[in-house]
């Protein structure tokens, strides 16, 4: 059995200010390098076998200073990305909503074949992320892995693989999710 340690990256200030980030590279501010290291304490009884983290700076620097200097080189796999969001990328929230209400709704329901944006719609960022996890999971089976991703691509990875059984609670900044993984079943036996 793989045991996952599933974790959104720190805080940004677009996360702070209510931008939308999507493939933009965001980098941690201060409060998210300090939720980072946080978590680190709370997991450093944990021996992590591996760390994979998405590439965008705001979620490596988070799988970097959870690990510390004493863990696994954290392996960067562009596919654990959060959904590209296309021209909403920058753009406040609040305008977005106020601006095109109806995009903004089929958003927040998570419509499976809508990209209001431009960017990925729910079911291409599902399959990426599905993919990715699938793969790692290959790659580690009877290990403990970290891995650290986005909100949405985190949400969308939970709800194909617990099938929506893990509630409609935000996926905060440096929250983590601790899934048990064995062939296809998979049980949600944590969170932090």
């Amino acid at each position: 059995m793989t045991v996952l340690y599933i974790v959104r990256h720190g805080e940004t200030t677009w996360n702070r200010d209510g931008r939308v980030q999507g493939h933009t590279d965001v980098p941690l501010s201060e409060v998210g390098r300090q939720q980072a290291r946080d978590l680190g304490e709370r997991l450093a009884q944990i021996s992590f076998h591996a760390a994979y983290s998405s590439d965008l700076s705001r979620a490596l620097q988070t799988a970097e200073l959870i690990v510390g200097a004493t863990g696994p080189r954290v392996v960067e796999w562009p596919d654990l990305r959060e959904r590209h969001c296309g021209r909403w990328e920058g753009q406040f929230f609040a305008e977005i909503a106020e601006r095109d209400p109806a995009g903004w709704q089929a958003w927040i329901e998570r419509s499976p074949n809508e990209a209001p944006h431009g960017g990925e719609n729910q079911l291409q960022l599902e399959a990426r992320v599905h993919k990715a996890l699938e793969r790692i999971v290959e790659n580690h089976p009877d290990h403990t892995v970290l891995v650290v991703s986005h909100g949405a691509a985190i949400r969308a990875l939970l709800d194909r693989w617990l099938q929506g059984n893990t509630g409609r609670e935000p996926v905060t900044n440096c929250a983590a999710f601790v899934v048990e993984s064995a062939g296809s079943e998979r049980r949600l036996i944590g969170r932090l």
